[in-house]
């Protein structure tokens, strides 16, 4: 998030308005320490909402008749479901 911020010479945001303008007036505003509550609280408004298509993730790999698709699919979907682990609470 901070590197993104931070790029110069024009910073990169991917963060959802729809989430994080329920916290903060402006994206860069989450990078301050005054902010830190509303900025973890954020962060876990999206891993909490990204959470919500691991369910029809799994019913897609379910579906799948080919162990290497399977495996293709599979792997990386463990990896970020790991590290959103690792996001939520900071």
């Amino acid at each position: 998030y901070l590197e993104d911020i931070n790029e110069i010479p024009k910073s990169r945001m991917f963060w959802p308005r729809e989430i994080w303008g329920k916290y903060v007036d402006k994206l860069e505003d989450l990078k301050y320490e005054e902010e830190s509550t509303e900025a973890v609280q954020c962060l876990n408004h999206m891993v909490t909402n990204a959470l919500i298509h691991v369910e029809d993730s799994l019913k897609y790999m379910a579906a799948l008749r080919d162990p290497a698709i399977f495996n293709f699919c599979a792997i990386p979907q463990i990896v970020d479901i790991g590290t959103l682990a690792l996001c939520y609470n900071n």
